[in-house]
């Protein structure tokens, strides 16, 4: 390096370090020297590279400090109506009336005209004046781009034009999010470049169509058909691998077993040869079919497992799981057996052993062998006194001991769950039963301090509601009128439209008519409904402007599922919450919808608002369209259960096998089939809604006959089986019926039957006002 450039590079250094030592009121009076941007700042700076001179070293000009630009807000779009006789046309399936109708318009309805041209066209079967119109609206609606090209590219398959449909998917594809929802376009992208002999192209397709739907319910025939197409393509080690993936992360699907023996079929000549599969591999495939509650298959599994790999270090956790999915599917004498040889696989004082203790405590219990069951838990809290499970032991044997008026055991089991669970959720529930029990034992006045306490303290726990109305059964009983009334008032006020709030409204109205005197109407505040019709003003970034103004363009066609997947993409204002629930309701999905109000609109669900029209209501108790058969239950009542089971998902499958909308069991599902002469090819037909209530009505009708139109032992035996039913109604059927629902033993039926009792009440009022509320309550 020259000298000079070698002293004019340490005279810098020298300077920034002299710089970053000067005092601190130097360097404020620069800064504010800066604030005047007229000239620039020179400061002289010794240099060390040469004593008689100095460096002067420039400070540029800063400028003022900036604030932050706010973001733009954008405005709510405003979307005109369409003419009555549109939407009418699309709901009926009118599309030749539609297009005379479009043809006497002159406004092309900011792009919606050619839109709803191309789409009549495309539903009557003329493709090639469908892509004409659609065209045009690609240019008057780029806020529906997604959804044009979606509309494009079927109308360009169904003309036969391939190459157009390939190259409008490829640009939907680019657009991301944007757009209707669905494997549609990846799956077709698929099969035209399997069409056009490019098989590599088709499975990268595939592959990126399962990343994006890998819990689709066709992700595994998704993957099948990505594993031909590399077979097709000479890639036959990825291809065995495509199959591999079928039998172990779908094992619960059809074509599981046949992916299997297409793996090993393709990989007996691969190079590098594949990992054969290994007992972790079997092990893996059981529980996850155990973990998607198929104990059956996940049964099988282990089984397989211990067939072909004896020696393997899987097979204690193999029958440890394999007696929990015995108990699972309630086979009583075999699950003893398995839980007993499973307790000596596991180390004294773990988790799994107390949890094979508590299963095989429950399992003495439903073999109705109580003593067995009581030296059972008795073993486990020995073993181990603090926990969850011991938390759940206790807490059964007060309730065993409650349900056989043994109430002095009980309360010391409760207490003991109080004092050495108290921060377990079975503490919550014990205070409840000793409040309980005292109410059974006619001590009303502590029965009443007792709820009125939980009440106050667990002002939103799930038990309050019922804490509210017993606490003021108790204190009618103790002859306490007023302070009874209050709390009914309260909780009819606050639970209106649940189960105990429509007891207390009924409750009330007996003590009117007790007194002879009328009683006061209940207020009804605003929900608040006339706000959420309301845009959010400012609330919206302008990057979420196109999906806001393609969710009201297609809200206001009548393309409802479409607009709900846009309006619930927008966020959590409660504006977007209610559209997107509404327009589920209005295409068809109820459970989306319900699913919305429940979590957004929860205050408005359980109290109602004197704001709130009857179509907030059927959003929320919707009806499934069925025809009621001789021999079928209410409809209304179906519903009811339906809301239950599986809140109208018609994809429901429980971790008990049930399968559909009334929750079906397959064994339920064959007898009933045969009954009523139905074909039933296999179990997977029970999600088929249609047939899936038409046996569940059915069935609930056969109940309600065989108890003799008493509604409260029918729906309990829906849930628990006609067997422990009848006895729970022979021995306590002469009791209220908020008693015998408030004593029936098992939790799960116990709450069931109120939720649907509850929501029976609702369609009602809803549906067929002219009903009496006490048409369905037992007798």
């Amino acid at each position: 390096m020259p000298p000079n450039d070698r002293t004019r590079i340490m005279g810098q250094r020298t300077a920034l370090w002299t710089l970053a030592l000067l005092p601190i009121s130097a360097l404020v009076s620069i800064s504010e020297s800066r604030a005047a941007p007229k000239k620039n700042l020179w400061i002289p700076i010794p240099s060390l590279a040469a004593p008689n001179k100095s460096l002067k070293i420039p400070i540029p000009p800063v400028p003022p400090p900036s604030q932050k630009a706010p973001r733009k807000r954008a405005k709510a779009p405003k979307i005109s109506p369409l003419p009555k006789f549109v939407l009418e046309r699309i709901e009926k399936r009118n599309y030749e009336g539609l297009i005379d109708g479009l043809r006497g318009q002159t406004s092309d309805w900011n792009g919606r005209r050619p839109f709803l041209f191309g789409y009549a066209y495309l539903k009557m079967g003329r493709y090639r004046d469908a892509v004409f119109h659609l065209k045009r609206a690609l240019r008057q609606a780029p806020d529906l781009k997604g959804y044009i090209l979606h509309f494009m590219a079927k109308a360009s398959l169904a003309a036969g034009d391939d190459e157009a449909a390939r190259k409008t998917l490829e640009k939907r594809v680019r657009l991301g999010r944007a757009g209707p929802r669905g494997p549609f376009s990846l799956e077709t992208l698929a099969r035209l470049e399997l069409k056009e002999g490019r098989p590599l192209r088709a499975a990268n397709w595939l592959r990126e169509l399962v990343r994006r739907f890998p819990d689709h319910e066709k992700a595994a025939t998704f993957i099948a058909r990505r594993a031909e197409a590399l077979d097709r393509a000479g890639k036959t080690r990825d291809a065995a691998l495509a199959w591999r993936r079928i039998w172990l992360r779908y094992p619960e699907s059809a074509i599981s077993k046949r992916g299997l023996a297409r793996s090993r079929a393709l990989g007996q000549n691969v190079t590098p040869p594949l990992r054969p599969i290994g007992p972790r591999d079997h092990f893996l495939r059981a529980r996850h079919l155990q973990k998607a509650n198929h104990h059956e298959k996940a049964l099988n599994g282990f089984r397989e497992l211990n067939r072909l790999f004896p020696d393997s270090p899987f097979r204690r956790q193999a029958a440890l799981y394999s007696s929990f999915a015995l108990f699972a599917l309630r086979k009583t004498v075999r699950a003893a057996n398995a839980l007993a040889a499973s307790l000596h696989l596991v180390p004294p004082g773990s988790p799994n052993r107390m949890r094979i203790r508590f299963y095989l405590s429950r399992n003495h219990l439903r073999r109705h062998d109580q003593p067995a069951f009581e030296m059972e838990a008795r073993a486990l809290l020995e073993e181990t006194p603090e926990g969850i499970w011991a938390a759940r032991t206790r807490y059964l044997l007060a309730r065993v001991s409650e349900d056989d008026k043994n109430f002095e055991t009980a309360v010391r089991y409760y207490r003991e769950v109080i004092q050495k669970h108290p921060y377990s959720p079975h503490a919550l529930k014990a205070r409840w039963q000793l409040s309980w029990i005292r109410f059974q034992k006619k001590e009303y006045p502590e029965a009443f301090r007792g709820f009125e306490e939980m009440e106050r303290l667990y002002l939103n726990h799930r038990l309050a509601s019922s804490a509210l109305f017993w606490g003021a059964v108790s204190a009618q009983r103790s002859g306490e009128r007023e302070k009874a009334q209050a709390l009914f008032r309260k909780s009819a006020q606050k639970y209106r439209h649940r189960y105990y709030g429509q007891l207390s409204r009924k409750a009330l109205r007996r003590m009117a008519k007790k007194t002879g005197l009328p009683s006061k109407p209940l207020p009804l505040p605003a929900a608040g409904y006339r706000d959420w019709l309301r845009p959010p003003a400012g609330s919206v970034g302008q990057a979420s402007l196109p999906g806001w103004r393609a969710a009201e363009i297609l809200a206001s066609m009548g393309f409802h599922l479409m607009a709900a997947e846009e309006f619930k993409r927008m966020g959590p204002a409660r504006y977007f919450r209610f559209r997107a629930a509404r327009s589920y309701f209005r295409g068809g999905r109820n459970d989306m919808a319900i699913r919305i109000m429940h979590k957004s609109f929860w205050d408005a669900v359980r109290s109602g608002g004197k704001d709130l029209p009857r179509e907030f209501w059927k959003i929320v108790f919707p009806l499934h369209p069925a025809k009621k058969r001789p021999g079928d239950a209410d409809p209304l009542l179906v519903n009811a259960i339906i809301r239950a089971e599986s809140l109208f998902d018609r994809r429901a499958f429980s971790r008990a096998g049930a399968i559909g909308l009334m929750q079906i069991m397959p064994a339920t599902g064959r007898q009933l089939s045969k009954k009523l002469k139905i074909r039933l090819q296999s179990s997977d037909k029970l999600f088929d809604p249609k047939l899936n209530v038409r046996l569940g009505a059915r069935y609930l009708g056969d109940l309600v006959s065989e108890f003799k139109g008493a509604l409260v032992p029918a729906i309990a035996s829906y849930n628990a089986g006609k067997r422990v039913a009848k006895k729970w109604w022979r021995t306590r059927g002469e009791e209220s019926i908020e008693s015998f629902v408030e004593r029936i033993p098992y939790q799960e039926t116990r709450n069931y039957v109120k939720k649907v009792l509850g929501y029976y009440r609702e369609y009602q009022r809803i549906y067929a006002p002219s009903q009496t509320s006490t048409a369905h309550a037992g007798r």
